[in-house]
């Protein structure tokens, strides 16, 4: 039997997991809005300044693993892009 303190802990973890999931989705719908944007106004999928704005932005809020984290959503918003190219 798990000790309950586990248990509420899971619980809470399981609860983050939800709003990390809308989130990412949310994002995710979002770059498919930038991906439009950017097709109608003729500009590049890629954008090397932004990216390292938000990797930049990412470690000073969560550290070395929020830079991992970003590259790794940055890399999945742009595979979002590419559908609408």
């Amino acid at each position: 039997m798990e000790v309950k303190e586990i248990v509420e802990t899971r619980e809470k973890i399981d609860k983050i997991d939800q709003q990390i999931a809308e989130l990412f989705n949310e994002r995710q719908k979002l770059s498919g809005e930038i991906a439009r944007l950017k097709k109608e106004n003729n500009l590049p999928t890629l954008d090397l300044g932004r990216e390292e704005v938000v990797m930049k932005k990412a470690e000073e809020r969560c550290g070395v693993y929020g830079r991992e984290l970003f590259k790794t959503l940055m890399d999945l918003s742009k595979k979002e892009q590419m559908k609408f190219r």
